[in-house]
């Protein structure tokens, strides 16, 4: 157990971990603390229960009030912690991914959109606006001049684990994107410095984890159907 300055205190903290999740710099016997610890045990709580194909929904209230009262305080006593909101996202997603389990499948789809409001509300008020259409205008860019080998990149730049482009968009909506936005392009590139062997020193959008986060939750977030998924 650590010890954190809060508000000007010193508290102690500790870390609350649920499934593979985990809350570092939780201050002891504080409501995120109680929530999160509840939390944790309806999750253990569920295997049991689908294991004997026992209903969930009563717990799923629960999952789903306790998930509500860790957002308002994060919001409300831990404005600009981006990873306690990343770790709430995760923890409802994890709460959905368990439920799809369940082979009762009215039961499930009634959880799933009750848990879901929440989920895509954490996304569309901090993270989505990240993908606006400056970001997707150098994605496409980006996209672009990856097909048609023009990026130049610094050896000692590269990024550890760059991200794939090549099947986000086909040659169609590349050439469209193009001819749409001709001008806007031959400026952009004018800005940019030209690699020694030709190209264009630009780094994928995707490579910065500012917009890789966001990106990623978008593609999760539209995966949640309530559907025969089995």
């Amino acid at each position: 157990m650590n010890n954190n300055l809060y508000n000007g205190q010193i508290f102690p903290v500790t870390q609350v971990t649920i499934g593979n999740i985990n809350f570092y710099q939780v201050i002891v016997s504080s409501a995120l603390e109680k929530n999160l610890n509840e939390l944790n045990r309806l999750y253990l709580k569920f295997d049991d229960l689908l294991s004997m194909n026992m209903t969930l929904k009563m717990d799923a209230i629960e999952v789903n009030s306790y998930l509500r009262a860790i957002y308002s305080d994060i919001e409300e006593n831990h404005k600009g912690n981006e990873n306690k909101l990343l770790d709430l996202f995760k923890t409802a997603m994890l709460f959905v991914e368990t439920y799809r389990k369940s082979t009762n499948l009215n039961e499930r789809d009634e959880i799933l959109a009750l848990i879901a409001p929440i989920v895509k509300e954490i996304y569309e008020r901090h993270y989505a606006p990240r993908l606006d259409s400056d970001f997707y205008f150098e994605l496409k860019l980006y996209c672009l001049l990856e097909r048609d080998n023009m990026v130049a990149t610094h050896r000692t730049q590269r990024p550890l684990h760059p991200r794939d482009v090549k099947d986000l968009y086909d040659n169609n909506e590349l050439d469209k994107f193009l001819l749409d936005n001709k001008w806007k392009v031959i400026k952009f590139l004018r800005g940019l410095n030209e690699g020694y062997n030709g190209g264009y020193f630009f780094k994928n959008p995707l490579d910065n984890s500012y917009y890789n986060v966001a990106w990623d939750m978008s593609a999760q977030i539209s995966g949640l159907s309530f559907v025969d998924v089995n």
